[in-house]
């Protein structure tokens, strides 16, 4: 038994930080579509820690109050909060997921998806090689 735990914790550390991480026990459309999504940080990992860290972060404050929510059949509202941005941002999208539901199409953009659970969604962009990785994290 303790030989298994200790080859499933290699097998962990062994994951590519790029590998998907989806809740168990509910679909990706369902995980997507319950609630909408609050947007946290946006912003290019610079020092490749797979967070965004605070001085990475390029949203506005009129940005960080904004909801997200992806309607079933692909379309999808942003919500203005608090405080409006000016211009306001688009308010309207469309998705589509792909590759198995590892990859999100929001407007043509491809991001993959690294994390979807009941609390927490978080996108990479898809961006050209030999750049950080420009990752956005939402939360409910």
């Amino acid at each position: 038994m303790k030989l298994i735990s200790i080859v499933a914790f290699a097998l962990l550390l062994a994951c590519n930080k790029h590998d998907n991480i989806i809740d168990v026990g509910k679909q990706v459309p369902e995980l997507l579509t319950e609630k909408p999504w609050l947007i946290v940080v946006a912003g290019f990992d610079d020092n490749l820690n797979g967070i965004v860290d605070g001085a990475e972060n390029q949203l506005t404050d009129c940005q960080q109050d904004n909801t997200y929510m992806f309607n079933k059949g692909g379309d999808g509202a942003i919500q203005e909060n608090g405080i409006d941005c000016n211009p306001p941002s688009a308010l309207l999208f469309t998705w589509t997921l792909q590759n198995d539901d590892k990859e999100i199409l929001i407007n043509h953009q491809r991001y993959f998806i690294v994390r979807v659970t009941e609390d927490e969604l978080l996108l990479r962009a898809e961006v050209p090689l030999d750049t950080a990785d420009f990752l956005l994290r939402y939360t409910h």
